[in-house]
């Protein structure tokens, strides 16, 4: 694994769309726009952050939701970029983002998706609460 403070991670502008879209397209063009419009406003305001390896974006995170003081933190690495310190790299930057604009970084994470909670552990997140979802795909009628 890389050092974490040698891994380059960039501010995402909006001239890297065609790499965004392109990392998003094989689930179809509507979905890759789909998420390029969620994520423009994020990308605007300087808080999409990525690691860009060979003409393509191997790892990225932002802050997609701010409300009542926090920002929820989202990642993503390519599959064949884990295990390479490129998640965590992003995740810093992003939570250091918060912190330069007065804003609490959260990491939302499912308890079972253990590399990502190592991660959030790594950075020093602690568990602040869990979460029960009810949802009718539970099985249970609401």
């Amino acid at each position: 694994m890389q050092r974490q403070d040698s891994i380059s991670v960039s501010v995402l502008t909006e001239d890297l769309k065609p790499l965004l879209v392109k990392q998003f397209s094989q689930r179809g063009m509507r979905f890759a726009e789909f998420c390029w419009n969620a994520r423009v406003k994020a990308i605007q305001e300087g808080r999409y952050f990525g690691i860009i390896e060979n003409d393509e974006i191997a790892a990225t995170s932002f802050i997609s939701d701010i409300d009542s003081g926090g920002g929820n933190l989202v990642v993503s690495t390519k599959p064949k970029y884990r295990n390479m310190g490129y998640g965590k790299a992003v995740v810093a930057r992003a939570t250091e983002w918060c912190f330069e604009h007065e804003i609490r970084p959260i990491y939302l994470v499912a308890e079972g998706n253990k590399p990502s909670v190592k991660l959030a552990e790594g950075l020093g997140f602690e568990t602040m609460s869990e979460e029960i979802v009810v949802s009718s795909y539970s099985g249970v009628n609401v």
